[in-house]
């Protein structure tokens, strides 16, 4: 297994900065960067449905595309936008429309400028980086995920939640009754 390349990643994020794409880092790199988990796999960037196109350009221009998964949904995933690139020896997941089919309805994540919570480092540059709170609610819609959902948790209760508008818009979605209560307990 290759790990993720800190090098290739300052190389993306200062290319997709140049290009004003709102954009942001999830996943294994974002609990990195908040001090969750040692060694990210592979970098999966949010953007917004708008910024598709440029980010698409950037990737395309420091790698290579692998896979192109528009309209191919797989259930529980309904994400509108999806794309596999390499760049370098790095995976990189790219998605826009972040949609979870559950047993409430759709649950679409909503991606704007209030879900950048903050920024981390590579080289001197700058990464945005989604919140744990949106990543907190998106876990927990995913099979398997139950060690990052308590990852995420603890780390919330013990160091307070930084966006409490984040998690108390996400009671107004297709969400199911478990996942709903899971967040009025951290934000009671």
């Amino acid at each position: 297994m290759i790990l993720l390349n800190f090098n290739t990643l300052a190389r993306i994020a200062e290319e997709l900065n140049k290009s004003e794409a709102l954009w942001a880092v999830g996943a294994s790199v974002m609990l990195y960067f908040n001090g969750l988990v040692k060694k990210p796999n592979d970098i999966d960037i949010l953007a917004s449905e708008k910024d598709i196109e440029k980010v698409k350009n950037v990737l395309g221009n420091l790698g290579e595309m692998t896979f192109d998964g528009c309209n191919e949904g797989k259930d529980p995933y309904l994400t509108r936008y999806f794309y596999k690139y390499k760049v370098d020896d790095t995976h990189i997941d790219l998605i826009a429309g972040f949609r979870i089919k559950n047993e409430q309805g759709i649950y679409e994540m909503p991606f704007d400028e209030k879900t950048v919570a903050s920024y981390g480092k590579a080289n001197d540059v700058s990464i945005p980086l989604c919140s744990l709170e949106d990543w907190y609610v998106l876990y927990q819609l995913m099979e398997g995920r139950e060690a990052k959902v308590k990852l995420i948790e603890d780390y919330l209760v013990n160091n307070g939640i930084n966006n409490m508008e984040l998690l108390k818009r996400t009671l107004n979605e297709n969400l199911p009754e478990s996942i709903k209560s899971n967040v009025e307990k951290l934000i009671d």
